[in-house]
């Protein structure tokens, strides 16, 4: 037994889907077999097989062996890994130590995860009724993160799409019903919404940055849909987090993440470094450069 074991047992689906893909792409690298071991958490109720197909060539595991030694708790493997079974335990993205810091596309990875038929046949559902190659991806994050101090660039920046394409449309993936109804209201049919019956709960009094959340299997599978609906848009317009990363990868077309945070806006485009644009109207014409809407 020369398996690595990949253990997920924290945070969201992002950070687990991360963490899956870059595991997935060190152990091929180390010629080693991989076992994923996805725990349930509050902020992911739910295990990896509720969500998704076996991964060809991968086991899937509920229960971490007993006194089986971890190699590492960071995002950096070591290249002499003993023989032997052994737990690779993090969040989010893991590399081989020696390598260069440049972020490796894991698009050939992300391939591999497919989302088990139920969450499939409501992906196809929506992507069926619109045209998503030239629908334009919003990631909004609030929740756990407090209240989202970059809305207004969202707004902003639907209005100016909207003033240069009048007919574009806006896939809304959000974690909780009330902007998810702000921008209905703003925008009309311009938002499309993948429906949700369950959704992010504080468990707390209110919202606050890394406070006390609880997502139910149902949330996480309605996550799900919402974050491949992303990946099917031509560009993410999209918060910090793990979630819009791992939409950009889903997909072997490499798209363009623009990130605002702290209402400074961050534009990366085809997986390559951050590049700081100025202005709406820059995030406009880079849109422009990549969806084709009928005018």
């Amino acid at each position: 037994m020369n398996e690595i074991i990949c253990q997920c047992s924290t945070f969201g689906l992002g950070n687990k889907l991360l963490f899956i893909a870059s595991s997935m792409r060190v152990c091929e690298l180390l010629n080693r077999p991989m076992i994923i071991q996805w725990d349930k958490s509050e902020h992911c109720d739910c295990l990896f097989n509720d969500l998704f197909e076996p991964i060809e060539g991968v086991k899937s595991i509920q229960k971490l062996p007993e006194n089986l030694k971890t190699i590492n708790e960071e995002a950096i493997v070591p290249q002499d890994i003993p023989e032997g079974q052994c737990v690779l335990s993090h969040t989010g993205f893991v590399h081989l130590q020696g390598e260069q810091k440049t972020f490796p596309n894991l698009s050939m990875y992300f391939n591999k995860i497919r989302p088990i038929k139920s969450i499939a046949n409501d992906i196809d559902k929506i992507v069926g009724k619109h045209d998503f190659k030239n629908t334009v991806g919003l990631h909004y994050r609030g929740t756990d993160y407090g209240e989202c101090p970059w809305k207004i660039r969202y707004f902003e920046t639907c209005k100016a799409t909207i003033q240069r394409f009048p007919n574009v449309k806006f896939f809304l993936a959000a974690d909780n019903p009330e902007i998810t109804n702000e921008f209905i209201e703003e925008f009309g049919d311009k938002i499309i919404v993948y429906p949700k019956t369950s959704w992010t709960e504080k468990l707390v009094d209110k919202w606050y940055p890394n406070c006390p959340i609880y997502r139910s299997q149902q949330c996480m599978a309605e996550a799900t849909v919402d974050m491949w609906l992303l990946a099917s848009c031509a560009v993410i317009v999209g918060g910090v987090g793990t979630f819009p990363a791992c939409a950009t990868k889903i997909k072997n077309a490499p798209l363009t993440s623009i990130t605002m945070k702290n209402n400074i806006l961050f534009l990366t485009y085809k997986q390559t470094e951050p590049y700081k644009v100025n202005s709406v109207n820059d995030v406009v014409n880079r849109i422009a450069k990549i969806i084709k809407p009928v005018v």
